[in-house]
């Protein structure tokens, strides 16, 4: 349903007025529908009906329901790769869905501006921050200034912040946030609260301020209940508590919202990927290595980020068992990917690479190669003169924390 949704967005903004209320939902009927078995019906959120009862609401409320104000609950709900690739080719294809035969026709100014939109949530992930504040900038948004508004001064520039590692900057913009009217608030001011405690609980864990993270975290699931783009608050959640040596209720978190997905496919690819990695973390927390391994093996075909995870994953895993020729392997490999895939200089402060570099260093001094381990002990010195303690510290869980921690230890030992 979401794709008939999405449709009817698209064919209903062609040649309207952005102030002219909507009168009619007719593709958004409250009555649950299987499209292609892709979309099955779902038990606990409905989302055309959802965004159908949101639309009344905000009528009454006093903000239009127009099209450009859906397509906003949308995203909000959708949060970045749940489009499929089929609703991307029937949005920004005329063929597809204007012309059977394929000729070329003209598209609106506000069309080609949402079909970017759609596009650039599908085909690059990272851009939901801007794809929202091109929602603003193109002035999709006439109604309800003050959630625009919200999105614009607090959500929008706290997440290009965390970007760029600007941390202190994204945790006070995100903190001074607060619903015009805490009591009752508008609904999608509840949704841009729920994106608040999300992204602020992600800083929060950056940082290494877990206790806060839990709670911001928590809030956000709360306020996030029932909706599809959650999984990202789930893992940040589950992290959290694994950093905080809780990995059986970080266990029971993800076990709820899988069940929850199951069958729905409510779960993109990605979003199941990194549930899975987040669950792997628990298992190395609790020291179930191989349970670790084969999640860690399963989710190698991922994006840049996934195989970064997964690389260093294994090469905790074979550290932890001593095989130490197939650690430093893998050590090596994360290190390659750390620096292909994310050159920002010294990749999140510096903190992953320095972690990765201890790591090698241990391996190295238990392969009895004192020389290497030597140099890379120089590299290491001369890397933490420049890594900000204040930026990201815990961009990969666990890593910067328990693991380290429990390598000081074995490093020392190992020098003697």
């Amino acid at each position: 349903m979401l794709k008939q949704g999405c449709a009817w967005l698209l064919t209903n903004m062609n040649g309207r007025s952005l102030n002219k209320p909507i009168t009619s939902l007719v593709h958004f009927s409250t009555a649950p529908r299987a499209i292609s078995g892709r979309w099955p019906p779902c038990a606990t959120l409905d989302l055309p009906a959802e965004c159908h009862q949101i639309a009344q609401k905000l009528r009454l409320e006093g903000a239009d329901g127009n099209p450009a104000f859906l397509l906003l609950v949308l995203l909000m709900f959708i949060n970045d790769t749940v489009i499929t690739t089929s609703v991307v080719e029937q949005a920004t294809m005329p063929k597809n869905r204007w012309n059977p035969d394929g000729e070329h026709i003209s598209i609106t100014p506000v069309e080609a501006g949402v079909n970017q939109i759609l596009a650039d949530l599908v085909l690059k992930p990272e851009s939901m921050a801007r794809s929202l504040e091109l929602l603003i900038t193109t002035s999709l948004l006439q109604r309800d200034k003050s959630v625009a508004d919200s999105l614009h001064k607090y959500v929008l520039p706290a997440d290009i912040r965390r970007t760029i590692e600007e941390l202190d900057k994204a945790r006070s913009v995100l903190g001074t946030w607060k619903p015009l009217n805490p009591q009752s608030p508008f609904t999608v001011e509840r949704h841009v609260w729920g994106l608040v405690h999300s992204k602020l609980g992600m800083v929060l864990r950056f940082q290494g301020c877990f206790v806060d993270a839990l709670t911001c975290l928590q809030q956000a699931v709360c306020s996030q209940s029932g909706l599809i783009s959650r999984w990202e608050t789930i893992c940040e959640l589950a992290d959290v508590l694994t950093e905080l040596d809780r990995p059986d209720e970080a266990m029971i978190t993800i076990a709820k919202e899988q069940e929850v997905c199951t069958g729905d496919a409510r779960l993109n690819p990605a979003g199941q990927r990194r549930l899975q990695l987040s669950l792997a973390e628990a298992f190395m927390r609790k020291e179930l290595y191989e349970d670790a391994a084969s999640i860690y093996r399963a989710a190698n075909n991922g994006g840049s980020f996934a195989k970064l995870r997964t690389a260093i994953g294994l090469a905790r895993v074979a550290h932890s068992q001593r095989k130490w020729d197939e650690a430093f392997d893998q050590w090596n490999h994360a290190l390659k990917l750390l620096s292909n895939d994310f050159p920002r200089g010294d990749t999140h402060s510096g903190h992953t690479y320095l972690a990765i570099l201890e790591s090698t260093h241990h391996v190295l001094l238990m392969r009895g190669e004192r020389d290497y381990a030597a140099q890379t002990q120089e590299n290491i010195k001369e890397i933490r003169k420049t890594s900000d303690i204040r930026g990201c510290t815990n961009w990969i869980p666990g890593l910067n924390t328990y693991w380290l921690q429990s390598l000081h230890g074995d490093t020392l030992r190992a020098r003697l």
